[in-house]
Formats: C-alpha cells, sequence, structure tokens
C-alpha cells in the first residue's frame, strides 16, 4: 500500500510503502518512520491499494503542531442608518 500525505500549509507532498498488519477489519494497522525534518503541521492522507486505488482519506497532525484559526465575531445588534 502507498501513503500520500500532503502538507495543508505549503502542498509538498511525502510518499510512503507501508504494509497493513491485517490485524483488524475496522482499520488499517501499520507501522512507519517520517522523513527526518518534516514540518509539524496538518497533513491530507491518502491511502491506496496495490492497484492505486483511494482505499482511507483524512487529516492528520505531525509533531506538536497548534492550528492558529481565529473564529471572528460580529456585534449585529448595532446598526447604522442613513436617510437620503
Amino acid at each position: 500500500m502507498i501513503l500520500k500525505l500532503t502538507n495543508n500549509l505549503d502542498k509538498r507532498e511525502y510518499e510512503y510503502e507501508v504494509n497493513d498488519f491485517g490485524d483488524s477489519r475496522s482499520f488499517y494497522h501499520f507501522a512507519m518512520t517520517l522523513d527526518s525534518g518534516m514540518p509539524d503541521g496538518e497533513y491530507t492522507y491518502r491511502l491506496l491499494n496495490d492497484d492505486e486505488l483511494e482505499v482511507a482519506t483524512g487529516l492528520l497532525q505531525v509533531g506538536d503542531y497548534t492550528n492558529n484559526a481565529r473564529t471572528y465575531t460580529t456585534n449585529s445588534s448595532r446598526y447604522k442608518q442613513y436617510s437620503p
């Protein structure tokens, strides 16, 4: 199987060959070592079988990455009205 990781910030791609241990019918279980120097962050993963068909996809986090997303709120109770 091939595991493809795409960094969601800089779009760099990493590819790993992995072997499922086959000990579960509910999930894929494998061991792997990430490239040294791989930046911490959020990645989109795609797991492909031997026929290059996608069998799983999702998000994963590498390292001690913290998402700094901000939530903006507006005060919708104030309105300014102008007369013609």
